[in-house]
């Protein structure tokens, strides 16, 4: 198996009858430790078609848009609201962290603030990939850190 333009190709290898019986252990063994390769999950998201770019998610007719001008896209006040699921209580301060890097860098014109009753607010969780929406949609709103996926530059970003 090998990879050619993101897919995985097979190529067909000709054994000789003879070499069969020798290769048999061999051939378990290779078959075993590529069944436990796992995927990068940084690289899953790639492969689903519903994501642009591997990692946006987007409403309905935004695909083809080169940005948002919307202002009900934008944070009141600069201010993104947010909640960090149970499941990555461990990465917290690192996420913590980075938001307010984000913030010092923008000399606060961007601020993070820790949910209390908002309606509106992204939804930090673990999931399959990496990916959230750009800008304010509405609601809750799911930005996914899978494990893998928790180094300063992937958050950031």
């Amino acid at each position: 198996l090998y990879f050619k333009n993101r897919k995985i190709q097979r190529r067909l290898v000709s054994i000789p009858q003879k070499d069969c019986s020798k290769m048999k252990i061999n051939l378990l063994f290779l078959l075993s430790t590529v069944a436990c390769i796992s995927v990068d999950p940084r690289y899953k998201a790639l492969y689903n078609p519903d994501l642009l770019e591997g990692d946006i998610m987007t409403l309905k007719g935004l695909k083809e848009r080169a940005a948002i001008k919307d202002p009900n896209s934008l944070w009141p006040n600069n201010i993104l609201i947010y909640a960090i699921d149970k499941a990555l209580a461990s990465y917290k301060a690192q996420i913590r962290g980075v938001m307010d890097n984000i913030s010092e860098q923008t000399d606060n014109c961007i601020i993070f603030k820790e949910r209390t009753n908002e309606k509106e607010y992204v939804n930090i969780i673990h999931d399959e990939g990496c990916y959230s929406y750009i800008g304010k949609i509405g609601g809750v709103q799911e930005l996914s850190l899978e494990y893998g996926c928790h180094d300063n530059g992937t958050i950031v970003h």
